[in-house]
């Protein structure tokens, strides 16, 4: 049996019936039928994240006009005990207290969604991509999503944030950007940096982080301190007729 879900959030949110497949392998045959029972459902989008090697999913997603908005990548390093890094030079990190995001925070979360599937698809109105992102970093900020948003800032101004938070050993990184403005500074590394340091300070063994394989910078970034691809999925949308 091939299981799949409604998404509650993600239909609320966007305003129509979304579903997720969760199964990574699944027949033409098996495809068809749940692609009839969720348009029964009134299901507007599909969600399947499928296995990379899986070779059925191109045929699937040319009989049923599938995208691949994202393969999705998620990196992991081994954190050692005592492991420190370093932060010097002209840019200062702080951890951000504020419940309410600055107008630069809003503009770094909306270009860390650059490559997201949501920006990719042209089906998403820009406003609700824009609603999403501010979304994001909002409930980062009041600690439903992170422990911390840690920023980077010059001339007193923030140019930079990353979100982490830490769970019973594991370290994840959700968003990670710099300001248009202010790339090509050395400002990620000192925001990855000061990201393991707080893995390493709260006792965390192992990090996550999650981005799309079509940003390259970012897979650099974290590969430059011993990240290592974890999992790689493809990601569908199917838009229901």
């Amino acid at each position: 049996m091939i299981s799949f879900e409604i998404l509650k959030w993600d239909s609320d949110f966007f305003g129509f019936t979304i579903a997720k497949i969760n199964d990574k392998f699944i027949s033409l045959r098996d495809f068809r039928n749940i692609y009839k029972e969720l348009k029964n459902k009134k299901v507007k989008l599909l969600y399947w994240p499928s296995d990379l090697n899986f070779s059925f999913q191109h045929e699937i997603s040319k009989e049923f006009n599938g995208r691949l908005v994202d393969v999705k990548t998620r990196y992991k390093k081994e954190i050692k005990k005592g492991d420190r890094y370093i932060i010097e030079g002209q840019i200062f990190t702080e951890l951000y207290k504020e419940l309410k995001p600055d107008d630069k925070m809003l503009e770094i979360a909306l270009q860390c969604g650059e490559y997201s599937r949501f920006k990719v698809d042209p089906h998403f109105p820009s406003e609700k991509f824009v609603e999403l992102y501010k979304t994001w970093l909002i409930k980062s900020l009041i600690g439903d999503l992170a422990d911390e948003v840690i920023i980077t800032k010059k001339d007193d101004l923030i140019t930079g944030l990353i979100t982490v938070n830490c769970d019973e050993g594991i370290g994840n990184i959700g968003l990670v950007g710099v300001h248009n403005d202010y790339r090509r500074m050395g400002q990620g590394d000192i925001l990855i940096r000061t990201a393991l340091n707080f893995f390493n300070e709260n006792k965390c063994h192992t990090a996550y982080v999650i981005t799309q394989e079509m940003n390259h910078e970012a897979c650099k970034l974290y590969e430059k301190y011993g990240f290592t691809v974890d999992s790689k999925t493809n990601f569908y949308h199917f838009w229901i007729k």
